[in-house]
């Protein structure tokens, strides 16, 4: 077990939670530190867009007045990608 990083002053709930839990089961090298960081950040901001488009439409009018995927949908979708490349990049053990 090593021994846990304090969090970057910055991150929300969310992320430093995350952080936790990571640095105290895993031993990182100063560049998995950045990286986890981006991580944290990322989980954060996930769960504030999240938080907003549960109080939205799913489906808000086109430029022809059709129905197209709200504009967050896009967003959060991009952010867990991102996400997902961040935490394969720290190649952390299942």
């Amino acid at each position: 077990m090593a021994a846990a990083h304090r969090a970057p002053a910055h991150l929300d709930a969310r992320g430093r939670g995350f952080w936790r839990a990571v640095t105290t089961d895993y031993e990182l090298r100063p560049d998995e530190l950045r990286v986890l960081e981006d991580a944290c950040r990322e989980l954060d901001l996930i769960e504030r867009l999240d938080a907003e488009q549960r109080d939205t439409a799913l489906t808000v009018p086109g430029s022809h007045g059709q129905p197209v995927a709200a504009p967050l949908l896009g967003e959060l979708r991009a952010h867990r990608a991102l996400l997902a490349r961040l935490l394969n990049q720290l190649r952390l053990p299942d």
